[in-house]
Order: C-alpha cells, then sequence, then structure tokens
C-alpha cells in the first residue's frame, strides 16, 4: 500500500489560529475580526509583549500572504493597538520564538447583540467587558506554544441578529401603466448594493 499525504510541514514555535463564524448559513466575505496577540519569552522577558507586524503572521495556507495587520485600529468605536484582522474560514500562521514560548490571543470588542456565544477550541468563553457597552474581549488562557498548537474561534450568530431582506422589483409597460411585466416577458437583470450600519452609524 502505497498512501501520500499532503501536509504542510509544522514549523517549531508555530502557532495556528483559526477563525469560524457559527449560527448563519452565509457570511460575508468582507467581515475582518481582529484580534490581539501576545507573547512571553522567559529567556529574554518576562512580561508578556504584544506580536507587532514584524513577525512572521501569514496564512497558513500561502506563507506569502501575510494576514492583514493595523499597529492601532478602532473596533466598534474603542482603541486597540497592534491588532491582526482574519476573515472566516481563515486560518493564520504564528512563528512564536520557540515551543516553550508563552502566549495569549484577544479577540477584540465583539458585539454581544450580534454574537450570542464565543467558543475557544469548543469551550464556550464569557469574555471581559470592553470598554464599551455591550462589547466584550475574549482571552484565550495562558499557555506554551507546546501546550496548545492550534487556537479556533468561533462566533455564534444570535437569531435576534438575523432578519429577512425581501426585494421585489417590479416592471410596468409603458403604454399601459397599469400592466405588469412578467420576468418570462423581460429578462432583464438588475444590481443592488445594499449597505449595512447601526442606528447613528454612517453607512
Amino acid at each position: 500500500i502505497h498512501m501520500r499525504f499532503n501536509l504542510a510541514p509544522y514549523t517549531a514555535g508555530e502557532v495556528l489560529l483559526e477563525k469560524e463564524v457559527s449560527g448563519t448559513e452565509t457570511t460575508d466575505s468582507g467581515m475582518l475580526f481582529p484580534f490581539q496577540i501576545f507573547y512571553k519569552d522567559s529567556t529574554t522577558s518576562y512580561v508578556y509583549q504584544p506580536v507587532k507586524g514584524d513577525f512572521s503572521v501569514t496564512d497558513s495556507q500561502d506563507a506569502s500572504v501575510p494576514i492583514s495587520y493595523a499597529a492601532s485600529a478602532t473596533v466598534n468605536g474603542m482603541t486597540y493597538e497592534h491588532v491582526f484582522y482574519l476573515k472566516p474560514g481563515q486560518i493564520a500562521s504564528i512563528k512564536l520564538p520557540s515551543e516553550e514560548t508563552e502566549y495569549y490571543i484577544v479577540e477584540c470588542g465583539q458585539d454581544t447583540g450580534t454574537y450570542d456565544k464565543v467558543t475557544i477550541n469548543g469551550t464556550e468563553n464569557e469574555g471581559t467587558a470592553a470598554t464599551k457597552d455591550w462589547y466584550r474581549d475574549y482571552k484565550t488562557a495562558e499557555t506554551t506554544v507546546s501546550g496548545q498548537k492550534k487556537v479556533i474561534y468561533d462566533n455564534h450568530v444570535s437569531e435576534d441578529a438575523l432578519h429577512s431582506l425581501i426585494i421585489t422589483k417590479k416592471l410596468w409597460r409603458e403604454y399601459a401603466k397599469e400592466t405588469k411585466i412578467t420576468a418570462d416577458e423581460d429578462e432583464t437583470t438588475f444590481r443592488f448594493r445594499i449597505y449595512i450600519g447601526k442606528d447613528g452609524e454612517d453607512y
């Protein structure tokens, strides 16, 4: 029996961070979820330091693609430093100094009205209050790379945050204003752009 496995080699000091969204059938490909990553290398420091843009934080499927990074970012009106952004379904490869490097990860400023539950590696995380009401930060336990090589965050969309939007396009005959044109009679397609925001925010 000949077997072949196309598995990417694991690099010493590597942590994988995966972002998932559940509770909805579809997700917007443009959604970005903000994360902070902190590490402590006992050989050089006894204090946790943020992972910054000069670290190797890349897409796990293509090491040439860096994960989006901001030295300072505004998340739902709150300011966070050294933020990495993941899309739903994306897995980031984080290169830390060694297998014994201690680290923890924080998902920043999530809206509890949108996400009613956040799990980390399958365990529900209560999070801590952010600087604005109704928003929370979700931090992993502090551990070593060898103790936890992969972290999966899943944000569950609340049923109360899901709403159906039905758009109907009607066409009327020019010579008979009260007579509709059916889809079978006119196959013209129309494109719509939908802007989504919250009360009081710009769309």
